[in-house]
């Protein structure tokens, strides 16, 4: 989603107000049929919102839907925060021992945390930390297996010192 006016990328759709919210994204096929996509803005340190789209409408970015706090629309504008605070690097999945989404991010302050929650447009539960800041301080891209499932929790997680 290109999201710098004046700087025409062929190929690619102009640039729209919304776009810098879905920067970052994190895919989950829903049981519905839909495929929800949930954004961070660019610097990776905003809330997460939610779109959804029909599989095979996933280049047309006219096929979007946003979530705006109680009901879906066209207006990327309207999208509301379903995952408050700083999110970086998220990823969620559909956990069946806990029958519910779980998503893992990495908080600026508290390091790699959790949040669960029953349906993707939340409420999504306070933040567990999986990992703490302090220990290690440059962490970052926590993303879970996608065939992680059931009473484990399966997850990659790096640092940005070592390529620095």
């Amino acid at each position: 989603r290109a999201n710098t006016p004046g700087v025409d990328v062929p190929g690619l759709p102009a640039v729209a107000a919304g776009n810098e919210n879905f920067q970052q994204s994190a895919f989950v096929h829903g049981a519905d049929g839909w495929l929800y996509e949930f954004g961070t803005p660019s610097g990776r340190f905003g809330p997460a919102r939610l779109a959804r789209v029909q599989g095979a409408d996933i280049d047309n970015l006219a096929a979007y839907e946003y979530w705006n706090g109680s009901t879906w629309e066209p207006d990327i504008s309207a999208a509301a925060d379903v995952i408050p605070g700083s999110v970086s690097e998220l990823s969620v999945q559909w956990n069946s021992y806990l029958n519910k989404f779980v998503a893992m991010y990495t908080d600026p302050v508290k390091g790699l945390v959790i949040r669960q929650a029953e349906q993707l447009e939340g409420p999504w539960s306070g933040t567990e930390t999986i990992l703490s800041s302090v220990l290690l301080p440059s962490l970052y891209g926590g993303f879970m297996h996608p065939w992680s499932d059931g009473r484990y929790l399966n997850f990659v997680l790096t640092t940005w010192d070592r390529y620095n």
